[in-house]
């Protein structure tokens, strides 16, 4: 078998070559009479590479504490912009209550509302639902506390209404006015009528 030929580099080449590798990537490097590298010199490469190791470690933890702070200040912006965007839906709604509060005023009396035009009574109880399905959408939900044991940090009491049955002492016994919260937000407490009990010997 022939052997392949290879190009000679001539000595002027290669000492240029030589020189290259020496200044730039064995600064430290020193080389015996024979070429070889001696021990101080491997001692000096493995301190660079340990050194270059651990800059390498230490851009690879700032990276990922930098990839880290980034998703936690994308969350907060998200939450903060969520927050402020639901300040501003129950502003707006906290603004139509009383618009709510007439619809209920007029439903109230059932005889008086019975005697309305049928057609027109069916018609505003359309728009009345459409208007609630509108505000519910919006996170708006109803607080009726009717026969719960009455909680003067949730309710307002309005007024006192005598029972004969202990077991409904201090319990909500009527709406006056309904409550309203936003994604567990309250933004008006309920009024209610609270049953006070009276035993049959206090009233004699």
């Amino acid at each position: 078998m022939s052997k392949k030929e290879t190009k000679k580099i001539s000595q002027k080449d290669q000492e240029k070559f030589d020189s290259a590798i020496k200044s730039e990537y064995t600064d430290d490097v020193e080389f015996t009479e024979e070429g070889s590298v001696g021990n101080d010199t491997i001692k000096k490469l493995r301190k660079k590479l340990a050194d270059c190791q651990k800059e390498k470690q230490e851009h690879f933890d700032n990276l990922h504490r930098a990839k880290a702070d980034f998703i936690n200040a994308r969350k907060d912006l998200h939450e903060q912009t969520k927050k402020e965007v639901s300040q501003a839906q129950g502003a707006t709604i906290e603004e139509l209550l009383p618009v709510i509060d007439s619809f209920d005023s007029a439903f109230a009396n059932k005889d008086a509302w019975e005697k309305v035009d049928k057609n027109w009574r069916i018609g505003v109880e359309y728009i009345h639902s459409q208007f609630l399905d509108i505000l519910k959408n919006s996170g708006l939900s109803v607080v009726d506390p009717t026969g719960e044991v009455f909680d003067p940090s949730l309710h307002v009491s309005v007024e006192m209404v005598e029972t004969d049955d202990p077991k409904k002492e201090d319990r909500v016994a009527e709406i006056v006015q309904m409550g309203y919260q936003i994604e567990n937000r309250m933004i008006r407490l309920p009024k209610v009528k609270v049953f006070s009990y009276k035993s049959s010997k206090e009233g004699k």
